[in-house]
């Protein structure tokens, strides 16, 4: 399995994207572990999330299985993008379309944020990373179908990039992890193949989710009778149902760093 650097174009914008979300991988795990040896303070919202989905055996399995795919995927992407190997791109269209794919569906609903708004945005995303491994699978030569799926699974680490930036800069303190995605997900969708781009699919992302916002308000306040907090969407979304959490976080200052305390109660 012979490497061809070559294989990147500088004058490319989709390869340089390609290597920028290769640049926010590694910015992203150095910082976790600085973090992990107390370099400096965690204040980023990993803690919410792995509470909030991993509370039952099953979340617990579909998050290590999520996170695993994604992490085979983008491992493997850049090997296969350099190498043109057949079998890797395979091998990464399984990971996506066998695993993360279906986990990313079945944890959409739980998702975190304002969930009327977050909801479409990542079925948006689902469908694209689905879209891009499919023609991965048909096409496992075409380093543009590998650009596209690895690029669209990027959304998940500029998330990431955007939160902490927006949470140190105070921007939408009421809402920063919502408005991370929407940034992530405008900033990734750009970088497709020009035969899904050339369909305006800015427009049609957010002709979709406007559609979908619209229609879920409408539902809930006309057909479902919701009233008040219940018809809200705010970045802590609460449900009546058993199993949803409720997650209350104070950030306080100490002499040196944050502290984050979580506490995490069921609604009965």
């Amino acid at each position: 399995m012979a490497w061809n650097w070559n294989t990147f174009d500088w004058d490319n914008t989709t390869h340089r994207f390609f290597a920028l979300c290769y640049l926010a991988d590694m910015i992203v795990w150095l910082y976790r572990i600085a973090t992990r040896f107390q370099l400096f303070p965690k204040s980023e919202p990993y803690p919410f999330i792995r509470k909030k989905f991993a509370t039952t055996l099953l979340r617990t399995i579909v998050l290590v299985l999520h996170i695993g795919s994604g992490v085979t995927e983008i491992a493997l992407g850049f090997a296969a993008f350099f190498t043109g190997n057949e079998i890797l791109a395979k091998i990464i269209t399984v990971a996506a379309l066998a695993f993360h794919v279906p986990t990313a569906i079945y944890m959409t609903p739980f998702v975190y944020g304002a969930r009327r708004l977050m909801r479409p945005a990542y079925m948006v995303i689902i469908f694209f990373h689905a879209y891009c491994a499919v023609n991965l699978w048909l096409n496992p030569t075409s380093t543009e179908w590998i650009v596209s799926t690895i690029s669209v699974l990027h959304t998940y680490i500029w998330v990431r990039i955007f939160y902490f930036i927006f949470a140190k800069t105070q921007t939408l303190p009421s809402g920063p992890y919502t408005l991370s995605v929407v940034f992530a997900g405008y900033v990734t969708l750009p970088y497709f193949p020009r035969n899904v781009a050339k369909y305006s699919t800015d427009l049609l992302v957010t002709t979709f989710t406007l559609s979908y916002v619209t229609v879920e308000f409408l539902v809930y306040k006309h057909i479902l009778k919701y009233s008040g907090k219940k018809l809200v969407s705010t970045e802590f979304d609460i449900d009546d149902a058993d199993h949803e959490l409720v997650i209350k976080y104070e950030t306080r200052r100490n002499d040196k760093h944050d502290v984050i305390t979580i506490e995490t109660i069921t609604v009965k």
